[in-house]
């Protein structure tokens, strides 16, 4: 990698807020000339223990009432409370505003115009950590996609996490 393209990515994740700059002296004095800096992940970008938390809480829930995790109106409901949503009447201006909304949830979300309809994208899964043991949560990116775009949706690949073959999850947006 260039000096150059190294800045670059750099800004962008600085932008993101998924890195934070410090300076090498921690606060002390510095010395003379250009500082130096380090970069870490921002508090933003730790997980914590929350992937272990959300397994636990899903695997509660769904072993409190099995047949939960297959009605639709289980995760329809998870869905509109994870991302509220008032859709306008334009759809590729829906389309841009979901997928900024996704993006900072860390989806790394895009979209295509196809003949069929739009292809939504999805090229990080922010369940990556659980979804083996919940694969349901793949229901649930269809569901925040209906309800955010006010269309039915179908997924038509799925990522493999293990060698990111295919590179992304895709999602067909179907016309009402």
């Amino acid at each position: 990698m260039t000096k150059e393209n190294i800045q670059y990515h750099l800004k962008k994740l600085l932008q993101e807020g998924t890195v934070k700059r410090t300076t090498l002296s921690g606060g002390k004095e510095m010395p003379r000339g250009r500082p130096t800096y380090l970069y870490c992940l921002s508090q933003q970008s730790r997980q914590g223990n929350i992937p272990a938390l959300a397994d636990k809480l899903l695997e509660l829930i769904l072993n409190a009432n099995p047949s939960l995790s297959s009605q639709p109106d289980f995760l329809n409901r998870l869905a509109s409370s994870m991302f509220p949503f008032q859709p306008s009447s334009n759809q590729n201006q829906n389309l841009r505003q979901t997928i900024q909304r996704l993006n900072k949830h860390h989806y790394q979300a895009s979209w295509e115009a196809h003949a069929t309809g739009p292809y939504v994208y999805f090229r990080s899964c922010p369940y990556a950590s659980i979804i083996k043991e919940h694969p349901e949560l793949c229901l649930l990116d269809c569901d925040i996609l209906a309800l955010m775009l006010k269309s039915s949706v179908s997924q038509i690949t799925k990522m493999d996490l293990e060698n990111r073959k295919p590179p992304a999850c895709t999602f067909l947006i179907k016309a009402e």
